[in-house]
């Protein structure tokens, strides 16, 4: 997130708190939600992306994970983040750090992309998300494949999701995906083709594409 400031004419008049009319997308351009979807996706794969965020029943031990407890060195790690950062709200002693643990160990046993299987670990590394383990970054050459290739296991994904960095959207695509494909479910919606909304008018969605904000005039205000 960023923020641009613009000079505009002394005279320039337009009200405040009101986004400018040339950054909004015109409403001929905006689709209509699908009535299959809500984000594109198939009912089965919504309900693997509950799963992955915790927000549908997911145990630990259906993936043979481990799960995770207060006294989990990755859990006391954060624990003891958590109340270092913001002891006038957790607390400052060790019961604090033990309340929090027993908290992030519940939480994280919820969801299923802090307990991946290394079938799950293949799939990304196969869809290239994970570089921080497969490649080598230089200022000169930028990300390049470690020789010999290297491929990382569930427990080091694992135990690295828990240390802050964490995984995407984009990762739980490419593991869902893969998932629907080996039980051989359609991943995205057969309405919208992924989209989540379709064209009200052929070539809506390219005109949209193309379509560039406009800038307020410029001067010396």
């Amino acid at each position: 997130m960023g923020r641009i400031l613009r000079r505009v004419p002394l005279d320039f008049d337009w009200p405040q708190r009101r986004t400018w009319h040339g950054f909004i997308t015109p409403a001929a351009l905006r689709e209509q939600p699908c009535p299959g979807c809500e984000r594109g996706y198939t009912p089965e794969a919504e309900r693997l992306f509950d799963r992955w965020y915790g927000r549908a029943p997911f145990d630990p031990a259906s993936n043979g994970s481990t799960p995770l407890t207060a006294a989990t060195p990755a859990v006391r790690d954060a624990a003891e983040r958590h109340i270092a950062a913001a002891p006038d709200y957790y607390g400052a002693d060790d019961a604090a750090v033990d309340r929090e643990a027993e908290r992030l160990a519940r939480l994280w046993n919820r969801q299923w992309r802090y307990h991946l299987t290394q079938t799950d670990v293949d799939a990304l590394v196969d869809a290239g998300r994970l570089v921080e383990f497969t490649h080598t970054w230089t200022p000169q050459h930028g990300w390049r494949p470690k020789q010999p290739l290297v491929m990382p296991t569930a427990t080091a994904v694992n135990a690295w999701s828990l240390h802050g960095f964490g995984h995407d959207s984009l990762n739980a695509a490419a593991v869902i995906k893969a998932h629907c494909a080996r039980a051989d479910l359609a991943f995205l919606c057969a309405t919208c083709q992924g989209h989540g909304t379709i064209e009200q008018y052929a070539g809506q969605r390219a005109a949209t594409a193309a379509w560039e904000p406009a800038a307020p005039p410029a001067g010396d205000g």
